[in-house]
């Protein structure tokens, strides 16, 4: 009994501690985009984005599930889907990967899938999922960006007494990334086996579904966005706004600030605004796709909170579907 207790008020507490994160992470999103909403000229469109986001986050569980498919496993949608809201809603609050263990214990605890094929399943989907949007960023980017590459090297020649500094600091953070990798190189090693070792053991046409799922996400992707370009009465190439949004997003997950927040707005923004798009247009853009990037979790995560709270406390170890 002292052992339930003790549970349930350390699972009280940290949904209080996500709830209190969560509300500043929202009162932070919507001040950033206030200023944005004057700009709205047909904001039906806006809510038609905000529709197809989570169209494409619903996507998520399947995903999830294709991956534990691939390993043996398997789990329901409806209970993934929670766990899932959950643990990207906590990761997006904190500056540090907490969405990944709460995931394999949610796992473990609510659909019955063991540590390790949770921790291999949640592997896959990152290699699956950042491996296709940084091979589609840089395929996009070829396409799409070009012009803006040949304006940086314009750039470059007009600026060529920069371009010493330029490189003398690429070459410090080489090497401060080389010692890093190098002290860490065993951990790396470690990794770089198992994440091979399961990839060559995962089946074949789940993986196959994943990457079909990735590729429907970024046509969602980039449903949503123009939806928002329209409702500000902007209009930009379908190309360039796929290269913008991919290239983007892989920046964000570089910068190691939960969702991104601020690196992937303003490279969006710089993209758009070399896409064409008009400088108020692009920031207001960017900070309105924050704004439905981020609600669905904060209050999908509250959700989730008590739906796998509920079941925890009670000691229930399957969400009845």
């Amino acid at each position: 009994m002292k052992t339930k207790t003790s549970k349930s008020f350390w699972l009280l507490l940290i949904i209080f501690i996500f709830a209190l994160a969560a509300f500043w992470l929202l009162e932070q999103t919507v001040a950033s985009g206030t200023e944005s909403f004057h700009l709205l000229v047909r904001p039906v469109f806006f809510v038609w984005a905000l529709g197809v986001y989570l169209v494409q986050e619903g996507l998520n569980p399947v995903f999830a599930k294709l991956a534990l498919h691939s390993i043996g496993a398997s789990t329901r949608y409806w209970p993934q889907l929670w766990i899932t809201l959950f643990s990207t809603s906590a990761n997006s609050t904190v500056p540090v990967p907490a969405g990944i263990p709460i995931r394999v214990f949610l796992q473990k605890k609510i659909v019955g899938v063991s540590y390790t094929k949770s921790s291999s399943g949640v592997l896959i989907e990152t290699l699956v999922g950042y491996g296709a949007t940084g091979v589609a960023a840089v395929i996009a980017a070829y396409i799409w960006l070009r012009p803006v590459w040949q304006e940086f090297r314009k750039q470059m020649d007009v600026y060529h007494h920069y371009l010493s500094w330029v490189l003398i600091a690429v070459f410090f953070v080489v090497v401060f990334v080389s010692f890093f990798i190098w002290q860490k190189r065993l951990f790396f090693v470690k990794w770089l086996k198992e994440a091979g070792g399961v990839l060559v053991r995962a089946r074949v046409l789940p993986l196959i579904g994943m990457l079909l799922i990735m590729l429907f996400s970024f046509g969602l992707a980039l449903l949503r966005f123009l939806f928002l370009l329209w409702a500000l009465d902007v209009q930009a190439g379908p190309g360039e706004v796929m290269a913008a949004l991919l290239v983007s997003r892989i920046a964000g997950v570089l910068s190691f600030v939960p969702m991104g927040l601020g690196v992937r707005d303003a490279s969006l923004s710089s993209f758009l605004v070399l896409a064409g798009v008009p400088l108020p247009q692009a920031i207001a853009a960017a900070s309105l796709d924050r704004i439905v990037i981020t609600l669905p979790y904060l209050v999908g995560g509250v959700v989730a909170s008590r739906m796998l709270g509920r079941s925890i406390l009670d000691g229930v170890g399957v969400i009845d579907d």
